[in-house]
């Protein structure tokens, strides 16, 4: 059995051994297989992932031999999971074994836990989804063509899912634990109002309503600068919830 790590740098192990993958182009191949898993991928579209709309002559002999590498050194050179079917090849995963795909899991039984109303539970499945993140999602393969929309898409299933468990966490009372992390998230992510909200929830909720509102304000100008646009009515709602009595709900 073969275990795919992608939320990092690409890895792959087998029986806690990790495995030689070769250079950029041929992870870059890999990776495409692991994102589509249990699909076949034609030859044209692999070799667009590559070379976008610059392929060299060679592009699908270089093609097969990365396919091949990739038998050998995951599979023994067996061809049944990493298949060619067609014009394409499929990489058969059960998604219990590919990173990616045990995180998107977690996250979606937190946010059920979460809606559900049980904060300790959500709390928990997604921080165990956060923790599989070893590095930035495809780390060293973010240039390839291919790659963009993933890492797009990926990131912001991550600052979901942290937005998501700070919501549990504060539900918990874990105002005051949680102001640090907000901190530094609101500096990392300036233009994200649910990390802003949750920071003025946090201070308020550990008695610091003046600096709450500094937050709001913060968030105001920055939002009025870059994008010529008001906070929403969620946050301005919260500010005056703020203004009226010091404090508010620990989910804002």
């Amino acid at each position: 059995m073969v275990r795919f790590r992608l939320l990092g740098c690409l890895e792959a192990e087998r029986n806690e051994e990790s495995l030689p993958l070769g250079g950029s182009q041929q992870q870059a191949v890999l990776a495409q297989l692991l994102l589509d898993r249990n699909r076949t991928l034609s030859i044209s579209r692999l070799i667009d992932g590559l070379w976008a709309e610059d392929p060299p002559e060679t592009a699908a002999h270089c093609l097969r031999v990365y396919v091949s590498n990739l038998r050998r050194i995951l599979y023994g050179g067996r061809g049944e999971t990493l298949a060619t079917y067609g014009s394409g090849y499929v990489l058969w995963a059960d998604p219990g074994d590919v990173d990616i795909c045990v995180f998107q899991r977690l996250v979606q039984l937190g946010l059920t836990a979460l809606e559900a109303g049980d904060a300790a539970s959500a709390s928990d499945l997604l921080q165990r989804g956060l923790d599989l993140w070893r590095g930035p999602v495809l780390d060293g393969l973010r240039d390839e063509p291919f790659a963009a929309p993933h890492v797009a898409h990926f990131e912001e299933l991550l600052m979901t899912a942290r937005e998501h468990r700070i919501g549990a966490d504060m539900m918990l009372g874990e105002h005051a634990r949680l102001v640090g992390e907000l901190t530094e998230l609101v500096m990392t992510h300036p233009l994200r109002e649910t990390l802003w909200r949750h920071l003025m929830v946090a201070l308020s909720g550990c008695g610091r309503p003046a600096e709450a509102l500094a937050a709001y304000n913060q968030i105001h100008d920055l939002l009025r600068t870059e994008m010529g646009i008001e906070p929403s009515p969620q946050l301005k709602s919260l500010k005056a919830d703020i203004i009226r009595h010091g404090v508010c709900s620990p989910t804002g």
